[in-house]
């Protein structure tokens, strides 16, 4: 046997392994990427929804356009062009139940118009609702307080359906200020 060809077997057969190796860690962490990057894709349309939602909260409406309101839904009134009377939206999180069988965290976000339910299929895990008065500051409405509302604190975190590896999901946190334009 000659020294040199059992030398370079070995340097080769660690070069592959190697290679292999490296290959690995490159799919796993695209893979994770991937997962990442479709919860901030979702969290981001969520937002838009419910910001146009929000933007329009008592527009031509006479009076009480927000109609319950706490830290996991809201329910409000706004009048949409070619609409005779107000539309009434409701935006609810349903912590707890399960939407998922893969990832169990998720849970049901639904927008329901006119008592119309539509789930919005998001990944949602966290849907936190905050209302600021006119001064900025926080408070817990009621409905002798839902005509202090000036602004809305939304606090969204989304992830994937799907794990990377079964246990680690792709994961996105966004909070927002919305405030709704024709509150006065």
């Amino acid at each position: 046997m000659n020294l040199g060809y059992i030398i370079s077997s070995i340097i080769s057969g660690l070069i592959m392994l190697s290679l292999l190796a490296l290959n690995h860690h490159v799919s796993r962490t695209g893979g994770e990427q991937t997962m990442y990057r479709m919860a901030d894709i979702r969290a981001e349309l969520v937002l838009e929804l419910i910001a146009e939602d929000f933007r329009a909260m008592g527009y031509r409406v006479e009076s009480a356009p927000v109609v319950a309101a706490d830290s996991h839904q809201i329910r409000f009134r706004a009048h949409f062009e070619g609409d005779e009377d107000p539309t009434e939206i409701r935006w609810q999180f349903d912590q707890g139940a399960m939407v998922s069988p893969d990832n169990p965290s998720i849970s049901p976000l639904y927008r329901i118009v006119d008592g119309n339910q539509q789930m919005v299929s998001a990944g949602v895990t966290r849907f936190r609702l905050e209302y600021l008065d006119e001064h900025r500051q926080t408070f817990e409405p009621d409905p002798a307080t839902y005509d202090e509302i000036r602004q809305i604190r939304l606090e969204l975190v989304t992830e994937s359906a799907e794990g990377y590896d079964n246990r680690h999901f792709g994961r996105s946190s966004r909070t927002t200020e919305i405030t709704p334009l024709h509150l006065h």
